[in-house]
């Protein structure tokens, strides 16, 4: 189940980046910083967030590579 888009401001990103805070992957989000919500794919082990940005839409097929590439590289390698 995912919830409403989530309002990310500077100190939930800080607990996103330091692991305190967990997202499923495609769970809508909106940074303070972006005019746009983005879709949250994951987090790489030094922390930094991998979203999926607005390009004229969200095309399925991108945020799907998105999540694979995440997975591949990064999800099992903890």
């Amino acid at each position: 189940m995912f919830f409403p888009t989530i309002e990310v401001d500077n100190e939930l990103c800080t607990k996103l980046h330091n692991g305190d805070v967990h997202f499923r992957a495609g769970q809508w989000i909106k940074l303070d910083w972006c005019s746009r919500p983005a879709r949250y794919i994951g987090r790489t082990p030094s922390g930094v967030l991998v979203v999926q940005h607005y390009e004229g839409g969200y095309p399925q097929d991108k945020f799907r590579a998105l999540v694979r590439y995440w997975r591949g590289h990064f999800e099992t390698k903890k």
